[in-house]
């Protein structure tokens, strides 16, 4: 099984988490491209680096380059969008949290 590993920051992973966010984006540069030329099965994403960070393991159903409005600087920018299935697997994660 092939997978992708992300970190995140706490605010995008909840909204996945909670089923908010269907794609995940990041800039377009080399680093990325190169990347995202591979065939993965799911994608990995952390929320920080601890050894008891939280986890969750979803499908990852490809990606595509797009335009979209970035939340904070306001402009539009060309992206990869990375799309993301079902959650499979989560770790560390406390349900009450999940659900505020």
């Amino acid at each position: 099984m092939k997978i992708l590993h992300m970190t995140l920051h706490k605010i995008w992973f909840d909204q996945i988490l909670k089923g908010e966010k269907i794609e995940e984006y990041r800039e377009i540069k080399q680093y990325w491209a190169k990347r995202l030329i591979k065939d993965y099965d799911v994608i990995c994403f952390k929320n920080g680096y601890s050894k008891a960070a939280r986890e969750m393991t979803i499908q990852y159903q490809g990606y595509e380059v797009k335009q979209i409005l970035h939340p904070i600087s306001n402009k539009i920018e060309t992206v990869f969008a990375i799309k993301l299935g079902n959650i499979i697997e989560t770790k560390n994660i406390v349900k009450n949290v999940v659900e505020t």
